[in-house]
């Protein structure tokens, strides 16, 4: 699943990385499902693995102009699915359901720009990360903001996502 025009030093990368991945997600998977001490084993009796992806999150999960799932997270757990033996059912979410769907069952495991933070690994479990994330502030150059403080002081208002850590973090620093 690569383009055409990747050469294959970059697809060399490309496929460790993934295959780190795929280590980190299948340690997810055994570790967050819904919690069942045989979780594991209804997976491999169904033969299908559920993921949740966000399909509102390019380049790691989007849908293509054919409407199939494309994206890194997507080719994880295509890969996650392949390397188990398994059928993948890619389970669409948003940053809103994706841990509700992961804890009522309705998904076996989140491949979904989720971050880890205290409060999340109270309900669920966490791999190893495949991903660094990090907030940041955008705004035109020639507004001349430069830092929260910034966009406080000229009373702007921020955007964020909702159920995100972007959200968290801009409420903890008092904007609402």
């Amino acid at each position: 699943h690569f383009p055409a025009n990747t050469d294959h030093r970059e697809e060399t990368l490309f496929s460790k990385r993934l295959k780190s991945s795929v280590l980190a997600a299948a340690a997810f998977l055994i570790t967050a499902s819904i919690g069942y001490a045989d979780a594991w084993e209804n997976i491999r009796k169904a033969g299908t693995i559920r993921i949740s992806i966000d399909p509102a999150a390019p380049p790691y999960s989007s849908l293509d102009e054919q409407g199939k799932y494309a994206g890194s997270e997507v080719a994880i757990a295509e890969r996650l699915a392949a390397d188990l033996g398994l059928r993948l059912q890619i389970v669409p979410t948003s940053p809103a359901n994706r841990i509700p769907y992961l804890i009522t069952g309705q998904s076996d495991a989140v491949i979904s720009t989720l971050s880890i933070t205290d409060e999340r690994k109270q309900n669920i479990d966490f791999s190893v990360p495949y991903f660094d994330a990090s907030q940041a502030l955008m705004a035109r150059k020639a507004s001349g903001i430069t830092s929260l403080d910034d966009v406080r002081a000229k009373g702007l208002k921020l955007g964020a996502q909702a159920s995100t850590t972007g959200l968290d973090y801009v409420t903890g620093k008092g904007f609402d």
